[in-house]
């Protein structure tokens, strides 16, 4: 298939937002959803480039072995291998494992469906990209965030139930209950808040090597959590310029801001948001940092919506964030290659 699909996605998602601006139409969210489970499910081995890597685990059980500490993965997996199932469902299977609990939150949770799904396609976290890549990790984001949005509407049983899933599928996600804990016991004073936020801003700004916050979190490793140390793997020659930190950085970072003093609910949810902003600014310039604190960064793919439905004088702020997305991610659209995301090939054929 020689149609940037990536692109496609991007216009759909740009069309479906416009049509529901006024009024929602519940129909085109699902087969928006629909079709980009479709895309990620049916893609060649090649599209992705951790694809072949789970192709391998899929079908070895020796390759399977490493991760038993994410025992629901573990399980899920050793569970197919009994079945004898083809390797093409046990990639649906995870396919499906991503995109439920996502369509969940997005679908159900989420003021603004449509708006939500055009954050999942344009943020700087590439959520839809990722998709193709970091199964694990995506399908243990898509419980995390259906765990915070459990214990936001205090149902503190679903909340722990739906954490404990996403550490089965991976085990790094337990990093963030201390997070949790924290924005969920702490008053947090607005214009204080406001103020960690743009100090750590400007440290990521300022500094170009961190090697010292590197090093303090590879140690964790020594303390059983190897795969998370791997994340804080730094290179001078690789680490973010100030231009990437500022799409990166800049957007969530004001929408943070903008969540603190526009928005009267949602409290957990912003200081757990807030949170987040304040770590991903200190270990930014890594490039894998992104990944470290996914599973609550991601929570602006509902705080969007929230603050767009909220009434302000300021809404306009929220407007031009997400003209500014659309505009990084077109900017950004060449580098889905070195992904392997490009050219796209479905894997239907392939697999039947």
């Amino acid at each position: 298939m020689n149609v940037n699909v990536f692109l496609l996605i991007f216009i759909l998602a740009i069309a479906n937002y416009l049509v529901q601006i006024r009024r929602d139409i519940k129909y085109l969210n699902y087969i928006l959803m629909g079709i980009m489970f479709c895309l990620c499910a049916f893609r060649m081995p090649w599209v992705g480039a951790d694809t072949y890597t789970y192709l391998q685990i899929y079908t070895n059980p020796t390759a399977l072995e490493s991760f038993k500490n994410e025992f629901i993965f573990y399980f899920l997996i050793k569970s197919l291998y009994g079945l004898n199932t083809p390797v093409w469902f046990t990639q649906i299977i995870s396919t499906l494992l991503i995109y439920i609990p996502f369509g969940i939150v997005i679908l159900r949770y989420s003021p603004k469906p449509s708006l939500s799904i055009l954050i999942f396609v344009v943020a700087s976290n590439n959520y839809f990209p990722e998709t193709f890549n970091i199964t694990r990790q995506f399908i243990s984001t898509g419980f995390l965030l259906l765990s915070w949005v459990s214990f936001s509407k205090l149902n503190y049983k679903a909340g722990i139930i739906y954490f404990f899933i996403a550490i089965g599928f991976h085990s790094t996600s337990i990093i963030y209950a201390p997070l949790a804990i924290l924005a969920f016991k702490t008053k947090y004073n607005i214009s204080t808040t406001i103020t960690i936020i743009l100090v750590t801003l400007c440290f990521a700004f300022v500094f170009s090597s961190v090697s010292i916050i590197t090093g303090a979190i590879s140690k964790l490793g020594a303390f059983g959590m190897d795969k998370y140390s791997e994340y804080a793997s730094y290179e001078l020659g690789k680490s973010r310029t100030k231009f990437g930190l500022i799409s990166d950085l800049l957007p969530v970072c004001t929408l943070g801001i903008y969540c603190l003093t526009q928005l009267k609910r949602e409290k957990f949810l912003i200081k757990l948001f807030c949170t987040g902003l304040v770590c991903l600014n200190m270990v930014s310039v890594m490039p894998t940092a992104y990944r470290m604190l996914f599973g609550i960064i991601s929570l602006e793919i509902i705080l969007y919506p929230m603050c767009y439905v909220q009434k302000s004088k300021y809404k306009w702020v929220i407007s031009l964030l997400i003209i500014f997305l659309c505009v990084m991610w077109v900017y950004k659209m060449p580098f889905l290659e070195g992904a392997k995301l490009l050219p796209y090939e479905s894997g239907v054929t392939y697999f039947r």
